[in-house]
């Protein structure tokens, strides 16, 4: 009786012993996810956890490139090197955008003619990191046990809450710059007016004479334009929740009819569908509208287009059709030295005597809260072009 019953019992206290030591593995590796430093470092961890808790060698870890719209190793089976000839694989069509698109674990045979490179697996098993990438593991004896499934989902969903609290970190870090920003800003452009005002209003009081009152008034309108200007830079800088399909052209002609434009004209080339927040767009257009208005030295004209694949810089290769990524607003006035251009975003830059400064620092805050890329450079006709990159479209 006892001989039958010892073999039962030596296969359950080593099933529970096993289990022990990968929840335990599975704790440590949690506590190295807890201290790495940034994303990267946070996605290399996950992958050496993924062969050193799941024991497979072919474990990994993809990050997801939204400019790409793919999926790239960093890590693979537990190593961080020798992965650049794994090739990345579109979110669009793959078994692993598969996984990631729907946001749950996907489970798979490997078949013979398999164009993915999987070869030397059996099965395969992808389990998305949330918005950050995806946990893939390959077997090659067999199928995967709903115990390693489970302890990769747990293992993924550990990754994905550090990868969270890290990039939340991040949003913090950045909103911290900014109010030391802002703080500089108010200390610094907002005193200088400030003193001016009240100087004028000694004079009026020490000499009677009101003239003084339209100075003291012309420096309130500033610190007025300044307030202004910081309130939009705080609150166009933030990160753009929801996104609807808009037309280019349609946000580019109301942005026209607000922004003070003076005798500029405006042309808008093709009809660009964009995915943007509209009131935000239509403030970027504005805030580039009245600086062309800003530097114009007589008859300008400000065109807003479509940039075509692989453009550079030249209008006219945007035509109906192309693979597009983004806009351009170009005007044919004086244009930015190139020496400028580096600058031009920066905040309080102006050229302009009563210019704020905050106009195109406001433009790139915009294009950065929707993960665009902003530009600036000749256009064809000489003057100012800025180009937005990385802008999802359809033509």
């Amino acid at each position: 009786m006892s001989d039958s019953n010892e073999p039962a019992t030596a296969g359950r206290d080593a099933a529970l012993d096993t289990e022990d030591e990968s929840l335990g593995e599975l704790h440590a590796a949690t506590r190295r996810l807890l201290r790495a430093d940034d994303h990267e470092d946070i996605l290399t961890v996950a992958g050496e956890a993924a062969s050193d808790v799941l024991g497979f060698p072919g474990s990994g870890v993809r990050a997801y490139d939204a400019e790409t719209e793919t999926l790239h190793h960093v890590a693979l089976g537990g190593r961080v090197g020798d992965i650049e000839s794994r090739p990345p694989y579109d979110v669009a069509d793959s078994p692993h955008g598969r996984a990631f698109r729907r946001g749950e674990t996907v489970v798979e045979d490997v078949p013979e003619d398999d164009r993915f490179d999987r070869d030397s697996f059996v099965q395969t098993m992808y389990v998305p990191l949330g918005e950050h990438g995806l946990l893939s593991v390959g077997k090659t004896d067999g199928a995967f046990t709903e115990r390693e499934v489970a302890l990769a989902e747990i293992l993924a969903g550990n990754t994905t809450a550090v990868l969270d609290r890290a990039e939340k970190r991040r949003q913090l870090a950045t909103e911290r710059e900014r109010l030391d920003e802002f703080a500089s800003v108010v200390a610094h452009d907002l005193k200088n007016p400030l003193g001016a005002v009240r100087g004028f209003l000694d004079l009026v009081e020490d000499t009677g004479d009101t003239q003084y009152v339209g100075d003291a008034r012309n420096g309130l309108d500033r610190m007025e334009r300044l307030i202004d200007e910081l309130l939009a830079l705080a609150r166009d800088g933030r990160t753009v929740d929801e996104q609807s399909r808009v037309g280019l052209a349609e946000v580019a002609r109301d942005a026209w009819e607000t922004a003070d434009t003076g005798d500029l004209s405006l042309v808008v080339q093709g009809d660009l569908t964009v995915v943007a927040d509209e009131s935000r767009l239509e403030r970027l257009l504005e805030n580039l509208f009245a600086n062309a208005a800003t530097h114009a030295d007589g008859s300008t004209t400000v065109t807003v287009g479509a940039l075509a694949a692989g453009d550079d810089g030249a209008d006219e290769d945007a035509q109906e059709g192309d693979a597009r990524d983004g806009f351009y607003v170009a005007d044919d006035g004086p244009g930015i030295p190139e020496g400028e251009q580096e600058t031009v975003f920066e905040t309080g830059y102006t050229t302009a005597p009563r210019g704020t400064g905050f106009g195109l620092a406001i433009v790139e805050r915009i294009a950065d809260a929707h993960g665009w890329t902003a530009a600036v450079t000749t256009g064809a006709a000489g003057g100012a072009r800025f180009e937005f990159a990385g802008v999802t479209v359809q033509c």
